[in-house]
């Protein structure tokens, strides 16, 4: 049987592994999730900016960028995250067929959680 003091030392060390791990749940965090480009016409390019940074205790690497659409491009100010560290993913959309913009980038990572995702939307338009 346990003695008082054991159970509580026992119980403490359990709450602080928890609370440990939950801190770097998040590890990047995104000021903006989402990208609204609002109306654009066939033909034009589209930039959005999302800024994170490294809220953990470890070096972030970011393995891969992907998205369901063949007309987006990325640009990454950094692959490799240091902690505090902030970062910018620039998501380029080339407007090449009218109709609604939703589309959704996956980021990759070396830790836990080790999949992102940002949304970028908007409409295209008829050039008049």
């Amino acid at each position: 049987m346990m003695k008082p003091f054991d159970k509580f030392f026992l119980l403490s060390f359990l709450l602080f592994m928890t609370l440990m791990s939950a801190q770097d749940s998040n590890a990047l965090i995104f000021e903006e999730d989402t990208c609204d480009y609002g109306s654009l016409k066939v033909g034009d390019t589209a930039e959005c900016i999302f800024n994170f940074k490294n809220t953990s205790k470890t070096v972030i690497k970011i393995i891969d960028i992907k998205s369901n659409s063949r007309h987006i491009e990325f640009e990454l100010s950094n692959d490799t995250i240091n902690p505090s560290e902030k970062g910018q993913l620039t998501v380029i959309y080339n407007c090449k067929v009218e109709g609604p913009i939703r589309k959704t980038i996956t980021i990759f990572t070396d830790t836990k959680p080790d999949v992102y995702t940002v949304l970028v939307k908007g409409r295209i338009l008829l050039k008049p």
